[in-house]
């Protein structure tokens, strides 16, 4: 059996590289070596064309319990909008340094997929219905606006990465248009994005839930260990083995891209934690206490694991567009652009199986002319895209079923279902 099979890439994900190189000569950046993405539980099809996500098993015996028609972002638009407008507010400026203030609101003008306020507002959702049956209570209501903000928080997040990475990557568009370095300069889109994280601090300071600030402040460390893993990865270690360099990728993916989206899932399970007390009353109980608690415990690990496989779907997913969409369907450079850039994702990664020649060009981050065209050749006739497909259809499955484990059905439990197969489905 192939060290590259679909059965070991899943083992090999759940070792998360053991035995991966230190990034320098004094250690591990943060201990860098000790974290992974979670052990993936459906294994890939090598076989799979089609990559829609089988929902058979989430009915079982209700055909009612899921409905696929129901659009994840359409049943949260009314909230979607107001969080815009919510967030619109908590980085204004009020005229103080106008040019900041145009450069922080830039982005969020051109309105993207917004996936990270529409997985917390969906779980949300699925929590609260699962817990209480009255949804206008006043508890209800106050666990719904803190769970709220911490869609904001995610979203303000998510902007501040995307700015400095854009300085990092030397990108000139986003969106379809300039982006914030190419519009105002390295300098102020630097400062834009931690003028954003400071504004996502202070929102999440005003939560007053200490396990919360831990959690989501627990991403902004991610993203500083991802950018620096993938640029560990791309300069220093493109001798490394093949395997060292997927586990490599695959924690940088789950640094960079999933670890907002687990957190911050697991941060709106955290909130709704006292809706899972049914301790209060005379009827209350030991074992009533007991069974609630693992309740909420449950909802909170599946909520992390499906933001989690979620996130790695969707970067997966974003890596083979790379190679295979137009720039126009994209809204940013494509065609081989991380090539051009210099790293090395799952395409070409996995296409390095069947062409050890490919290192080469790696170690010399593509620089060659020429050498961008013929790893997008070798990608194409080893069928490195479609690879990269069933992997991230792998993590969307496994999404699917850890939350459909934790939550009974409801409009927004399939919209969290729904959401992983637009994952899969979307072209930009």
């Amino acid at each position: 059996t192939s060290p590259w099979s679909f059965s070991e890439m899943a083992r090999r994900a759940a070792a998360a590289a053991a035995e991966r190189q230190h990034i320098d000569s004094t250690g591990a950046l943060l201990e860098l070596a000790s974290k992974h993405p979670s052990a993936l539980l459906y294994r890939p099809d090598s076989t799979r064309t089609d990559f829609r996500i089988d929902t058979s098993f989430v009915g079982r015996d209700d055909s009612t319990a899921h409905d696929s028609t129901i659009s994840p972002f359409a049943l949260v638009a009314d909230e979607l909008s107001a969080l815009s407008d919510s967030v619109s507010r908590a980085i204004g400026l009020r005229g103080e340094h106008p040019v900041l203030d145009a450069a922080a609101r830039y982005f969020f003008t051109r309105q993207g997929k917004r996936m990270r306020p529409a997985l917390v507002l969906l779980v949300s959702h699925s929590i609260v219905s699962a817990a209480v049956k009255d949804a206008d209570s006043p508890l209800v209501t106050t666990v719904l606006n803190k769970q709220r903000k911490v869609a904001e928080i995610a979203e303000m997040i998510h902007v501040a990465s995307v700015l400095h990475d854009d300085v990092i990557d030397v990108s000139d568009t986003r969106r379809g248009a300039k982006s914030v370095n190419a519009a105002f300069g390295n300098q102020l889109a630097v400062l834009a994005g931690d003028f954003l994280l400071a504004r996502a601090s202070v929102a999440l300071a005003r939560l007053r839930n200490c396990d919360v600030v831990e959690t989501l402040s627990t991403v902004i460390e991610h993203l500083v260990c991802g950018e620096v893993l993938q640029m560990h990865h791309a300069a220093r270690d493109s001798a490394a083995s093949p395997d060292s360099l997927m586990d490599a990728y695959l924690s940088k993916t789950y640094f960079k891209t999933a670890s907002l989206m687990a957190h911050s899932a697991r941060a709106t399970a955290m909130l709704a934690a006292p809706l899972f007390d049914h301790s209060s009353g005379s009827s209350s109980s030991a074992s009533h206490t007991a069974g609630a608690l693992r309740e909420y415990t449950h909802v909170e690990l599946a909520s992390y694991a499906y933001g989690e496989k979620l996130g790695m779907a969707f970067q997966l997913v974003d890596d083979a567009l790379d190679v295979s969409a137009t720039p126009a369907a994209l809204g940013k450079p494509a065609g081989g652009a991380d090539l051009r850039s210099g790293l090395a994702t799952a395409p070409v990664l996995f296409a390095l199986r069947d062409a050890p020649w490919l290192s080469d060009l790696m170690k010399r981050r593509f620089g060659h002319e020429g050498d961008v065209e013929r790893a997008l050749s070798e990608i194409e006739r080893s069928r490195g895209v479609q690879q990269t497909m069933q992997l991230a259809h792998a993590y969307a499955t496994d999404a699917v079923r850890t939350i459909c484990t934790a939550l009974p059905p409801s409009p927004h439990r399939s919209a969290l279902v729904n959401l992983a197969d637009f994952v899969l489905q979307r072209s930009h």
